[in-house]
């Protein structure tokens, strides 16, 4: 075991600790005893070790979480920082990881800021659209998500880079959920589950990330044209035409394809 410093400031303090990685080191974020407390500086540097594992071994690093599997299906998509793309992975980024990291360390030196504050409330005031609640209407709770996708990321990453505790924007999202006026039920199931998850629960980016990965299958099932389709199977589904394909489609379809398979990093500009 990698031992830090114990004078570090403290980032979270979970009873449970988080399980194995696969190298066989345990991550207790936070647990002075385990002195592996994450701060900006050399202690946060097992979050970013973590971070580069792959989609498969951060799976195994939450072996105890009814999720892990989840965990590997939201790290095998690609990484859309806009967050405007259905399946893909738009909060589990370093650069979101890293204001995580700084801030928590802030608020846990300092104390809470008006900021968090302010956030968590906003959080807890959200409200789901009216085509959210629109029943057995599948058409229209797509449209919902659709419509309603970029806020709710955007308020869950704003809570985490403000340093707000991962439980309290939990609880948040549980409250904005139960309405019976602007509530979604789906969202309130999901939320439900990720509180009592200990082992993901130790990773909030990650878990995050997780819990708009299932909210975006639950949403997309059996919807043509929304349900989850993998960048590397739509990539090596253009190895011919489809019926009725000109050629200038057909070359359309594999440049988007590919654009696709490689994520954000690269667009038609920087290719």
């Amino acid at each position: 075991m990698i031992a830090y410093g114990r004078d570090e400031p403290e980032i979270e303090s979970y009873k449970t600790p988080c399980p194995r990685d696969p190298y066989g080191k345990v991550f207790h974020p936070g647990d002075p005893k385990d002195q592996r407390n994450v701060s900006t500086g050399a202690n946060s540097s097992h979050w970013i070790a973590l971070f580069e594992l792959s989609a498969s071994e951060h799976a195994a690093v939450y072996i105890d979480s009814e999720d892990s599997e989840w965990v590997r299906l939201a790290l095998s998509v690609i990484k859309n920082r806009s967050g405007d793309k259905w399946h893909s992975n738009s909060i589990y980024l370093k650069e979101i990881l890293t204001q995580w990291i700084e801030s928590r360390t802030l608020q846990r030196t300092k104390g809470k800021s008006k900021d968090s504050t302010t956030t968590l409330n906003m959080l807890e005031a959200l409200k789901f659209n009216s085509d959210l609640r629109a029943g057995d209407d599948t058409t229209k709770m797509v449209e919902g998500w659709e419509t309603f996708r970029l806020t709710f990321i955007r308020a869950i990453t704003n809570a985490l880079t403000h340093g707000c505790d991962w439980m309290e924007i939990l609880a948040c999202l549980h409250v904005c959920s139960c309405s019976l006026k602007t509530g979604q039920q789906r969202v309130r199931s999901i939320v439900v589950t990720a509180m009592k998850d200990t082992s993901l629960n130790c990773n909030p980016v990650l878990h995050a990330t997780v819990i708009v990965a299932k909210l975006d299958s639950s949403f997309s099932l059996g919807v043509p044209g929304y349900s989850r389709e993998t960048p590397s199977a739509t990539w090596e589904a253009c190895v011919s035409r489809l019926p009725g394909e000109d050629a200038l489609t057909l070359a359309n379809r594999v440049f988007d394809s590919y654009l696709q398979k490689i994520g954000d990093d690269i667009d038609h500009r920087t290719i």
